[in-house]
């Protein structure tokens, strides 16, 4: 009982697996439950979805919250590379979720007539705009952390995988020293990593790609192959 959890993964192709470790009849009311549900839409003879595939619709719709007060709310980035605001050619890229995997164009399409909003994100600093000024106070602002959140997707640290939008955002430069609340003083971390970064004696080194390098207080570092 004290393992469960719920894990998700790229599986490729645009597709995730989401994967729910619950007690047994739970799993079975659940399971019960969506194929009750799918048997009924499968009498509208209009109905051109498979069982399963009718499950796998019925169980994103309800855990999204469709209809509800707290249903999920899509927020999008627009990416606008600098090299095409100076005129010039850019390759096409495709669209990504937070995270990193990538979905295709109709899905990106759908998700853009959907959203009641869109935020337009450069994807090289530019100093000047509000995703890279140079703040004093210690908060950063939400184009601040927004932009962070698309640069790197998940915590910053090497070998983590926890998505930065859930992640802290972390002065590399301690404000107590000095640093400065900018795009490029700050790193997101996810709340564990930024509780061992203040809490103990390892050091953790930002990159110029912005990843961050772990050495604990024994010399190990993150990117190094393990001692044994």
């Amino acid at each position: 009982m004290a393992d469960r959890k719920v894990t998700c993964a790229p599986a490729g192709d645009g597709m995730s697996w989401i994967s729910a470790l619950v007690p047994s009849h739970e799993a079975a009311a659940v399971m019960g439950r969506l194929t009750a549900t799918a048997k009924h839409l499968q009498k509208d003879r209009r109905e051109g979805r498979t069982r399963s595939q009718i499950r796998a619709d019925l169980f994103v719709s309800w855990l999204k919250g469709e209809g509800t007060a707290t249903a999920v709310k899509t927020k999008l980035f627009v990416t606008v590379p600098a090299q095409l605001l100076a005129g010039q050619p850019v390759p096409v890229e495709q669209a990504t979720v937070v995270g990193g995997d990538t979905i295709d164009p109709i899905t990106a399409k759908q998700l853009f007539l959907d959203g009641r909003s869109f935020h337009r994100v450069i994807t090289d600093p530019v100093r000047g705009v509000v995703v890279d000024m140079d703040r004093r106070t210690y908060r950063p602002t939400r184009a601040q952390r927004d932009w962070l959140i698309v640069q790197h997707g998940t915590c910053s640290r090497d070998g983590c995988s926890r998505l930065a939008v859930d992640a802290d955002l972390d002065h590399d430069r301690p404000w107590s020293r000095g640093g400065r609340t900018n795009v490029s003083d700050l790193r997101p971390l996810c709340p564990r990593d930024h509780r061992h970064r203040h809490r103990t004696r390892a050091v953790y080194r930002t990159r110029r790609d912005r990843t961050v390098e772990v050495t604990t207080p024994t010399g190990f570092t993150s990117d190094a192959p393990l001692p044994f």
